[in-house]
């Protein structure tokens, strides 16, 4: 005989069945298998029109569907439905444009981008988080819709038509979310004013203006339905919605467990991302919060904890997908960042905004301007790279421990093999000047004399500086294509900073000179470099958790990067400079730089560090490199591996050559 509790869970699926036939009977029809336009197809031509048409350069950027409504918020709260659709944003800084179209509809991308690039430039977002009730937030976005067309049509005459084709398409989108009477008629025949009427003049000059417009004609229809609750609702493909700016990630509060383990990361997509919102007023609770230990099997959800400290869930067998299905039903959330690796990875078409991996109140070493290559005139650029230095942070000592133990034989056998070819000073003998007595001469002269001879004075010893003072860069590449796995169940920034720190331990047991430093960057203003080691500093346990410290940020962009290197390398009062490249792959960034015209500024950089008589050398994981290296660094200038184990020999072999030039 069944328990109470089974037939209840079997009513309870029963009925889960039901309420999901019915969401699916009278959801909007989609037709199966039917064309669309891609947002990245088009993402790079909405972008340079967006640059021709205003004169500012905006990110264009995947929209979000919202955040579906829980039964309590319709029934309790009486929140107005929403399309469950991606619609085109902005905040403020970034467009928000749908993944796909209607393959029909690829031009609406450029429409779309252009309304919304217009609100930006305006001020909208800024503005509409100051209305103080759901009509007004309406009544704003009907002013600023029309102020954006109003401003489009001015600039470019010819779309008119275009514009008036999606209008008629979007008018009657917003048919089934209207409440009926009232204040909701008054709205939507504003609403339906503007997409019919739309060249008319708009409802002012200014975002600020259609504030007080909206909050005046807010007032007035309230007098004239003071018992009516409204709603907010009007939203559709023209109208758009305006988003607060994504907050930035801040580091979590000191004392606070991190995860650490060697499995790799579980992955998972998301549906949809939540925003990243701000913290309220004292929300962190530096204390631990309440706790219980689950005697049954729990439902797990993901909730914002609201700055309440819980424990970490430690589990890594846990429903990722689970996770990411709940996490993608939260409309916002803390962001924070952790030392360490993350334990399980959500991937979304939208990535949240990225925080630089510097340390806690560490000292920016300045900001430096370099020219950048444009290969589709043959000239360098009027507008510089932006190199940002900063202090690299702190890692978790017991990653340097583990690694050193793990290479340990490695280690051994690059020092002796390093000590052959390590600089030393050469002495001369029989010198007429010298810091030294050259006691061999010294006997020879004294016979000399004996035997009547004249003397010749030359009994001193010389000691000089090799000619083969090597100063080394070791310049390694954090950028976010890093955070690829390769064999073995490592990721590319993994053999990264093992090599790295191996090979400074090397540098350092032989005396050598040397400075490790990582890059990566995000547009031409963007290029961050961290100092793990600079050549005055010294290389000890400090140094070796700042390498554990690297973690993907970025993009590769490598040309800016390899200038500051260079730069650095100059200033050294050595007889021989190399530069050493620990990197995954081709030059890439999110603007012109991931094509030809990166690969291009990289190759010219390259170039000018030979010019100043430094020998750069690139060690890639990139099965594909061989396609683009002997372009970029030339013919026996780079080495493929395809594991950490291969990086010592073939250092050591690199540097056994550079040597062996250096003292020609």
């Amino acid at each position: 005989m069944p328990e109470a509790e089974e037939l209840l869970i079997d009513a309870a699926r029963h009925a889960t069945v039901a309420v999901h036939g019915l969401w699916r009977r009278w959801r909007p029809e989609q037709r199966e298998g039917a064309p669309l336009a891609l947002l990245e197809d088009n993402r790079l031509r909405v972008s340079l029109l967006v640059e021709a048409v205003l004169g500012v350069r905006l990110e264009i950027r995947n929209a979000q569907p919202p955040a579906p409504a829980s039964w309590a918020a319709r029934i309790i709260r009486r929140e107005a439905r929403r399309m469950p659709v991606a619609l085109p944003a902005n905040d403020g800084s970034s467009i928000y444009l749908p993944p796909a179209l209607a393959a029909g509809n690829a031009n609406d991308f450029a429409l779309l981008g252009l309304l919304q690039g217009l609100r930006v430039v305006r001020g909208s977002a800024s503005c509409y988080a100051h209305c103080n009730s759901p009509l007004a937030a309406d009544l704003f976005l009907l002013a600023e819709t029309a102020a954006a067309d109003r401003a489009l049509r001015r600039l470019l005459p010819g779309w008119a038509c275009a514009l008036d084709g999606l209008y008629a398409r979007c008018a009657g989108m917003v048919e089934h979310l209207r409440p009926a009477g009232g204040v909701y008629s008054e709205v939507h025949v504003l609403y339906r004013s503007v997409l019919q009427h739309a060249q008319s003049s708009p409802f002012a000059g200014t975002a600020a203006s259609s504030l007080e417009w909206a909050a005046e004609r807010a007032c007035a229809l309230r007098r004239a339905a003071p018992h009516q609750r409204y709603r907010q609702w009007l939203e559709d493909p023209v109208i758009g919605r305006l988003l607060p700016p994504d907050a930035m990630p801040v580091p979590l509060r000191a004392g606070a467990q991190t995860m650490q383990g060697d499995h790799p990361p579980r992955r998972a997509s998301l549906a949809r991302r939540p925003r990243a919102r701000s913290s309220e007023a004292d929300e962190d609770d530096a204390q631990p919060g309440i706790w219980m230990v689950q005697t049954t099997e729990p439902q797990e959800h993901a909730e914002d904890p609201l700055g309440l400290n819980r424990p970490q869930d430690r589990s890594v067998d846990g429903d990722v997908e689970g996770a990411a299905q709940s996490l993608a039903e939260l409309e916002s959330a803390r962001l924070v960042t952790t030392p360490g690796r993350a334990a399980d990875v959500m991937c979304s078409d939208d990535p949240p905004p990225r925080l630089a991996q510097a340390a806690q109140g560490a000292e920016p070493g300045g900001m430096y301007a370099y020219p950048e290559w444009d290969c589709r005139s043959g000239t360098y650029g009027a507008q510089p790279a932006l190199v940002r230095v900063a202090s690299a942070g702190a890692g978790p000592r017991a990653w340097v421990e583990t690694a050193l133990q793990r290479h340990a034989g490695t280690l051994r056998t690059l020092r002796r093999r390093l000590g052959l070819i390590r600089p030393h000073r050469q002495v001369l003998r029989r010198c007429p000047e010298g810091d030294d007595i050259d006691c061999d001469a010294m006997v020879d002269e004294r016979c000399a004399r004996r035997a009547g001879g004249a003397p010749s004075g030359a009994v001193y010893l010389q000691h000089r500086r090799a000619p083969r003072r090597i100063g080394l860069l070791l310049l390694v590449d954090s950028s976010a294509s890093t955070d690829a796995w390769v064999a073995e169940g490592q990721r590319v920034i993994d053999i990264a900073k093992e090599a790295a720190l191996v090979a400074a331990c090397a540098l350092h047991a032989v005396g050598a000179e040397f400075a490790v430093f990582s890059f990566s960057g995000e547009g031409r203003g963007g290029i961050q470099m961290r100092v793990i080691k600079d050549f005055d500093q010294a290389w000890n346990a400090d140094a070796m958790c700042r390498v554990a410290a690297l973690e993907p940020e970025n993009y590769t962009r490598l040309g800016g990067a390899v200038r500051h290197a260079c730069a650095v390398l100059a200033r050294r009062a050595v007889d021989f400079r190399l530069l050493l490249l620990f990197s995954d792959g081709r030059p890439n960034d999110c603007d012109l730089y991931a094509g030809p015209y990166g690969l291009e500024d990289a190759r010219q950089a390259l170039m000018e560090a030979r010019i100043q008589q430094i020998e750069p050398y690139c060690f890639t994981v990139d099965r594909e490199g061989a396609s683009y290296l002997p372009h970029l660094f030339g013919t026996g200038r780079y080495t493929i591996v395809q594991r950490a184990q291969q990086l010592p020999a073939a250092f050591v072999d690199w540097l056994r050559n550079a040597a062996r030039r250096a003292s020609r």
